[in-house]
């Protein structure tokens, strides 16, 4: 390749994130039921009622929880 070759660039186009809202209950359910009692207290006392799975991915994920699971079940 000489100076003469141009370089191209591509970026991955990003698709748009699928986001909803869970209830902190079923969380702080999940992490009790695996006696995570220390983390639902935080989980309890940080994040807000309604959990928007974007904004707060990292934190499910640290958590090992799968927001799929606490989906609301199709009317």
């Amino acid at each position: 390749m000489d100076e003469s070759d141009s370089i191209q660039i591509h970026c991955a186009r990003r698709e748009p994130i699928q986001t909803m809202k869970i209830d902190k209950s079923k969380i702080l359910e999940a992490l009790r039921h695996r006696g995570q009692h220390s983390r639902a207290d935080w989980v309890d006392r940080e994040l807000p009622d309604r959990i928007d799975t974007a904004q707060h991915s990292g934190i499910l994920a640290t958590l090992n929880l799968n927001p799929a699971d606490f989906a609301d079940p199709p009317s």
